[in-house]
């Protein structure tokens, strides 16, 4: 654990180092500190070689290249930062620049300055034990692609660099810049670097211009073929209003008088007042489709590939299910059980999109949280689809408590690479609805649906 910690510390040095000279440095100029750094090895030996002379020249240009360190750039931006963008898919967006200063500004680099999210030392140091680990001695002992895979996941995004045009005094433009979004989750950008390259063409001066903007990253979504979910439309006493809250719903159709057996919270009392008798509010019922999309979030592996598998398959049904005439559920368990509801006035699938946007996997609760959640709501289900990520025994007694209920159903549990073939279990006198997708499948498999 010791070693670890050591090497934990290495290589988020070497990291940041990295991050910081691909910022300043051009291609050309990561090339001749390339050229400095291995001349300065080779040559130690002034009397062999002359490679020294590289050295020297490498030196004095980066030397020189470096008096551009800080600059006043004297311009003005805004920009449009887009409220949600895809995981995966480019997004595009428009930033004004304006010259403010008395002087035409040429060759400026402009550029976001996106947040970095720091690798997490406790996820590192709690890893496998170097004996399982893969490739070489030293990549076992130091833990060196663990800790670059992590590295690549914090970056989760890549901004455009713009080459911006020439800009007279006063003169303003507008450009448009790009971001590529590689994970789900909330993507910050602390501001705009505005870069002027050396005459060299080596080193970039930069100058920070604060405009913190920040958009939600929706998981990737993928087309979902004819999905034809079986079931009927569900009685909700009170209308959809009254099904969905605590207690009794202030919305009801008309008032009529007051009948044994009526419960006394349905009393209207400004009309028992003025009228002298008891008269009580009487509510519609109304018949509605209302589906359940419940996510399996009890995932213990390392490797996130098969959760956010999972994550992306939820939201391609989410954005496929949700109608004007039918209301979605979509439950899960966080830091406790969450059920968020769509449909019919109560929102969007953006709402959903955005909640999956930020889910995490669960990795100290039982399952049994989750499988209560489902089965309390299992009365006003039409239908359901369950995407898990084992097919052990409590998952298998899920559904089959929602089989013995009358509820259709449409499993689909997202596999570990060369697992062996699954059993449908509960689901063996309809196959057809149980689904197995293995890793990177997720796309055909929910086409072919």
């Amino acid at each position: 654990m010791l070693l670890r910690r050591f090497f934990f510390r290495i290589f988020m040095a070497v990291w940041r180092r990295g991050r910081w000279i691909r910022r300043r440095f051009t291609d050309t100029g990561i090339l001749v500190l390339a050229v400095f750094v291995i001349s300065g090895l080779i040559g130690l030996d002034t009397k062999r070689t002359m490679i020294h002379q590289v050295f020297a020249l490498s030196g004095v240009l980066l030397a020189l290249s470096f008096l551009w360190w800080r600059f006043k750039s004297n311009i003005v931006v805004e920009r449009s930062f887009p409220a949600y963008v895809t995981a995966g898919e480019a997004a595009t967006y428009s930033i004004r620049i304006e010259n403010r200063s008395a002087r035409t500004k040429h060759g400026l680099i402009l550029f976001e300055d996106l947040e970095w999210q720091q690798v997490d030392r406790q996820v590192f140091l709690k890893g496998p034990g170097w004996r399982k680990l893969p490739g070489s001695f030293f990549s076992r002992i130091s833990g060196w692609p663990r800790f670059y895979s992590q590295a690549k996941k914090a970056t989760n995004a890549h901004a455009s660099r713009i080459v911006l045009p020439a800009l007279e005094p006063g003169a303003s433009v507008v450009v448009k810049a790009s971001v590529m979004p590689m994970a789900r989750g909330r993507l910050r950008s602390r501001g705009l670097w505005v870069a002027r390259p050396d005459p060299m063409g080596l080193f970039l001066g930069l100058d920070r211009l604060d405009n913190p903007s920040d958009c939600v990253v929706l998981p990737r979504r993928h087309k979902v073929g004819a999905l034809d979910l079986p079931g009927t439309r569900r009685l909700h006493r009170g209308g959809l209003h009254f099904a969905l809250s605590v207690g009794e719903s202030e919305e009801f159709i008309s008032l009529r008088d007051y009948r044994p057996g009526d419960s006394k919270r349905r009393i209207h009392w400004k009309s028992f007042a003025k009228h002298g008798h008891p008269v009580v509010r009487e509510y519609a019922e109304e018949y509605f489709v209302r589906h359940a999309l419940v996510l399996d979030t009890f995932y213990r592996g390392d490797d996130s590939g098969r959760f956010e598998e999972a994550v992306s398959i939820a939201a391609s049904f989410a954005q496929t299910m949700l109608t004007q005439d039918s209301l979605l559920d979509f439950l899960f368990v966080g830091t406790k059980s969450y059920c968020f509801s769509a449909g019919r006035g109560l929102g969007n699938v953006a709402g959903i999109l955005e909640v999956l946007a930020s889910v995490a996997p669960c990795r100290e609760k039982p399952f049994d949280i989750l499988a209560r959640s489902v089965l309390d709501r299992a009365a006003q289900m039409s239908a359901c689809i369950l995407v898990l990520l084992e097919w052990d025994s409590p998952r298998r007694e899920l559904v089959a408590s929602l089989r013995g209920l009358g509820i259709p159903l449409k499993v689909l549990v997202i596999c570990k690479e060369d697992l062996p073939p699954l059993q449908p279990g509960p689901l063996l006198d309809d196959p057809a609805q149980f689904i197995r997708v293995d890793p990177g499948q997720g796309a055909k498999v929910l086409a072919s649906l």
